[in-house]
């Protein structure tokens, strides 16, 4: 008769394999873990340039409209800084008139150079960066 112990044909793993494969698992979670994170970062720092563009528009068409420049950036939703760089919280609105446009003669149209500075992301040591866009604006001159 063979007898076999119970044990017999059991295997388990030792506590180097099970060590080895917690290693493997966390830092698998570690890099899940970051990749969460800078995605997080870009979709901010997208949704920061989506709206200062948009803010742009805005500005845009207001001054299209009649309104000074003046009256624009109290009216806008957005806080408009005074000074540039404009800080975290604000953008820089810059109304400069342009007067490359005379195809049509002097007093027909309106032209101006709409420039915007805005918070687009922070570096890892907390230094801010700044993006900055211009765009030529035209209305019919109404003076």
């Amino acid at each position: 008769m063979n007898f076999m112990s119970p044990t017999a044909g059991r295997q388990a793993y030792s506590l180097i394999e099970v060590l080895i494969a917690a290693g493997i698992l966390l830092t698998g979670i570690a890099a899940v873990a970051m990749m969460a994170h800078t995605m997080f970062l870009q979709e901010e720092a997208n949704g920061r340039v989506t709206r200062a563009l948009n803010l742009q528009e805005q500005a845009a068409t207001l001054w299209q409209l009649g309104l000074e420049s003046d009256t624009v950036t109290e009216v806008l939703p957005e806080k408009c800084a005074t000074n540039n760089p404009p800080g975290a919280d604000a953008v820089y609105l810059t109304f400069s008139t342009n007067a490359n446009i005379t195809a049509l003669g002097p007093g027909v149209v309106e032209s101006i150079n709409l420039g915007i500075v805005f918070h687009s992301a922070t570096r890892a040591n907390g230094n801010l960066i700044y993006q900055s866009n211009t765009v030529t604006v035209v209305r019919p001159s109404t003076r």
